[in-house]
């Protein structure tokens, strides 16, 4: 019986040092701090870098009203340009002409002007003629005005500024070196233009400025200014040919100092 007790007790004691330890149970996970929430950080954002001038632009100033026929055929084109560009929320139209003094900078000013009547939309009229500015600055009254008309409009008591139109005029330094620069042109689209319904560009023209056509593929489409009886076939072809090329959009002509053959009280009987 002894011996019987005393292989259990040897077995069962080498049974016990063959088995290994059981593992202590693991410690209860700490739980983790969330650390507490302050208050938010917002990142600071730079104001948009004014390109000349007023952030929006200077009020146009001008001398008398526009004339009942010419509202009447800037509405006409004002139709003819929504329908070729539909469906924008801002249509971006440069006027240009082949030449220099076919009437471009005129036909601009007067558009963007008769785009103003509409109060319920706003216009930026945007001169990108560097070598022969349309606009000046008045300094004295902080506005812009069209150069062969600063002095009257400074005297004119007839002068006045829409609410609804701003211009830009060149600066000295787009001025002093000739040329206006695509990337100036689309930030003032977007600074100077910010939230217009229409953005009129006076543009140089394409035989005389380098820079002609490349300003003109920045927008959204192109009217060019015939004069009648000066402006050749072959020069407007070419005009268009170079802007095609550069990636422009031609939406159409606009005959300029049309010379009529009758009375012109008679011609709109007819």
């Amino acid at each position: 019986m002894t011996r019987i007790f005393e292989a259990f007790r040897k077995a069962r004691a080498s049974a016990a040092t063959a088995l290994p330890h059981a593992a202590a149970p693991p410690a209860a996970e700490s739980p983790r701090r969330i650390p507490a929430i302050g208050p938010l950080q917002v990142p600071q954002i730079e104001p948009a870098r004014q390109v000349s001038g007023p952030a929006l632009g200077y009020p146009l100033l001008v001398p008398g009203d526009l004339e009942d026929d010419v509202i009447q055929q800037m509405t006409g084109l004002r139709i003819s340009i929504e329908a070729a560009l539909p469906n924008r929320s801002r249509r971006v139209v440069m006027i240009q002409s082949s030449q220099r003094r076919e009437g471009a900078s005129t036909i601009a000013l007067q558009f963007a002007r008769a785009l103003a009547r509409d109060e319920r939309q706003r216009v930026a009229l945007l001169d990108a003629h560097a070598q022969h500015p349309a606009l000046a600055v008045d300094p004295e009254r902080r506005v812009a005005v069209p150069r062969g008309a600063a002095g009257r409009a400074r005297k004119g008591a007839s002068a006045g500024a829409a609410a609804t139109l701003a211009a830009w005029p060149v600066t000295q330094e787009v001025y002093g070196s000739g040329a206006l620069s695509v990337g100036v042109l689309q930030e003032l689209i977007d600074t100077v233009g910010g939230g217009c319904a229409w953005v009129v560009v006076d543009g140089p023209p394409v035989l005389v400025a380098a820079e002609a056509c490349a300003l003109a593929a920045a927008v959204d489409g192109v009217i060019l200014v015939v004069q009648s009886g000066r402006t050749k076939r072959p020069v407007l072809a070419r005009s268009v040919e170079l802007l095609g090329k550069a990636g422009a959009r031609v939406l159409g002509t606009v005959l300029n100092r049309r010379r009529l053959e009758i009375p012109e009280f008679i011609y709109r009987r007819i």
